[in-house]
Protein backbone atom coordinates (compact mmCIF):
# COMPACT_ATOMS: atom_id res chain seq x y z
CA UNK A 1 0.00 0.00 0.00
CA UNK A 2 1.26 3.41 -0.86
CA UNK A 3 -0.96 5.29 0.76
CA UNK A 4 -3.36 4.91 4.25
CA UNK A 5 -6.17 6.46 5.34
CA UNK A 6 -8.20 5.73 8.65
CA UNK A 7 -11.95 6.73 9.37
CA UNK A 8 -13.57 5.62 12.61
CA UNK A 9 -17.57 5.74 11.43
CA UNK A 10 -19.04 5.25 8.16
CA UNK A 11 -19.82 8.96 7.64
CA UNK A 12 -16.07 9.46 7.81
CA UNK A 13 -15.23 6.54 5.88
CA UNK A 14 -17.15 7.20 3.05
CA UNK A 15 -16.19 10.93 2.84
CA UNK A 16 -12.35 10.07 2.45
CA UNK A 17 -13.43 7.37 -0.11
CA UNK A 18 -14.90 9.42 -2.35
CA UNK A 19 -12.24 12.01 -1.81
CA UNK A 20 -9.04 9.12 -1.72
CA UNK A 21 -10.71 7.08 -4.18
CA UNK A 22 -8.27 3.87 -2.87
CA UNK A 23 -7.52 0.84 -4.23
CA UNK A 24 -8.79 -1.17 -1.23
CA UNK A 25 -11.16 -0.19 1.63
CA UNK A 26 -10.97 -2.04 4.67
CA UNK A 27 -14.44 -2.36 5.79
CA UNK A 28 -15.49 -3.26 9.46
CA UNK A 29 -18.93 -4.59 10.00
CA UNK A 30 -19.88 -2.83 13.61
CA UNK A 31 -19.13 0.74 13.36
CA UNK A 32 -20.61 3.63 15.77
CA UNK A 33 -22.96 4.86 13.06
CA UNK A 34 -23.87 1.77 11.46
CA UNK A 35 -23.47 -1.60 9.92
CA UNK A 36 -20.51 -1.76 7.40
CA UNK A 37 -22.52 -5.06 5.66
CA UNK A 38 -25.20 -2.43 4.67
CA UNK A 39 -22.91 0.00 3.09
CA UNK A 40 -21.04 -1.89 0.34
CA UNK A 41 -22.63 -0.57 -2.30
CA UNK A 42 -21.94 2.69 -1.61
CA UNK A 43 -18.65 2.12 -1.07
CA UNK A 44 -18.23 0.32 -4.02
CA UNK A 45 -19.45 3.49 -5.79
CA UNK A 46 -16.38 5.42 -4.25
CA UNK A 47 -14.20 4.36 -7.59
CA UNK A 48 -14.32 1.83 -10.67
CA UNK A 49 -11.82 -0.59 -8.89
CA UNK A 50 -12.03 0.01 -5.67
CA UNK A 51 -12.35 -3.40 -3.78
CA UNK A 52 -13.49 -3.97 -0.70
CA UNK A 53 -12.47 -6.33 2.78
CA UNK A 54 -15.29 -6.95 4.83
CA UNK A 55 -13.92 -7.61 8.37
CA UNK A 56 -15.72 -8.91 11.09
CA UNK A 57 -15.60 -10.67 14.76
CA UNK A 58 -18.74 -12.22 13.39
CA UNK A 59 -19.49 -15.09 10.71
CA UNK A 60 -20.89 -13.07 8.12
CA UNK A 61 -18.17 -14.23 4.82
CA UNK A 62 -21.28 -15.05 2.62
CA UNK A 63 -23.59 -11.94 3.43
CA UNK A 64 -20.90 -9.51 2.74
CA UNK A 65 -19.75 -11.92 -0.41
CA UNK A 66 -23.23 -11.42 -1.29
CA UNK A 67 -23.70 -8.24 -0.74
CA UNK A 68 -20.61 -7.43 -3.08
CA UNK A 69 -17.36 -7.53 -0.75
CA UNK A 70 -14.67 -9.00 -2.44
CA UNK A 71 -12.79 -10.53 0.72
CA UNK A 72 -13.75 -11.17 3.84
CA UNK A 73 -11.20 -11.42 6.88
CA UNK A 74 -12.36 -12.42 10.73
CA UNK A 75 -11.38 -11.08 13.48
CA UNK A 76 -8.85 -10.97 14.98
CA UNK A 77 -7.54 -10.09 11.27
CA UNK A 78 -5.02 -12.57 9.88
CA UNK A 79 -2.15 -9.73 8.53
CA UNK A 80 -0.98 -12.92 6.36
CA UNK A 81 -4.73 -13.26 4.21
CA UNK A 82 -4.64 -9.87 4.14
CA UNK A 83 -0.68 -9.78 2.35
CA UNK A 84 -2.32 -12.38 0.16
CA UNK A 85 -5.18 -10.72 -1.06
CA UNK A 86 -3.19 -7.85 -1.68
CA UNK A 87 -0.48 -9.61 -3.24
CA UNK A 88 -3.70 -11.85 -5.16
CA UNK A 89 -4.81 -8.66 -6.43
CA UNK A 90 -1.76 -6.57 -7.05
CA UNK A 91 -2.91 -3.54 -4.75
Amino acid sequence: FQKVECAHTLQEGYALATAFQPDVILLDNNLPDGYGLEHIAEFKLTGQSTRIVMISAMDIRQEAIAAGADEFIGKPVDVQALRDFARNNRV
